[in-house]
């Protein structure tokens, strides 16, 4: 049995997630699901989303694409270690098949307190804010 992957943290595909995750801290941690108290509920982002991220988007690429990266839910892929799909909280970011924004996607979101999010800036073009749309787990497992 080949061993599970883990984040690859010299990608240049993850930098721009890992300087924002980390935050504070000096170095970006890595856990499994089962390494943490309670990922659905004690990571930071509503379980839904959680459960959304892992339980649907990730059904295709199997419970080893599952990590909690600085914290936060997360999908990996299973052969590269590159971040596919990021909780961020009420909502996710997800890494759109071909690197273009699909047609009614938004690569940008502005919190209810004013602060703007744009996914371009962090992790380069490509990623988009998800809508729940099966569609999306099609990106990852094509």
């Amino acid at each position: 049995m080949s061993p599970l992957p883990r984040l690859c943290l010299e990608h240049p595909a993850n930098a721009g997630w890992l300087n924002r995750l980390r935050g504070d801290a000096p170095a970006p941690s890595f856990a499994w699901p089962g390494e943490v108290a309670d990922p659905y509920q004690g990571c930071g982002s509503h379980p839904d989303v959680v459960e959304w991220l892992w339980d649907r988007l990730g059904a295709s690429l199997g419970k080893k694409a599952r990590a909690v990266i600085c914290g936060t839910p997360a999908l990996l892929d299973p052969r590269t270690g590159i971040l596919l799909a990021v909780a961020l909280g009420t909502i996710y970011a997800v890494r759109a098949r071909g690197g273009m924004v699909p047609p009614g996607y938004a690569s940008t979101h502005t919190y209810s307190g004013g602060e703007t999010l744009d996914l371009a800036a962090i992790a380069g073009a490509g990623w988009v804010f998800g809508r729940y749309e099966k569609a999306e787990a099609e990106w990852l497992a094509g």
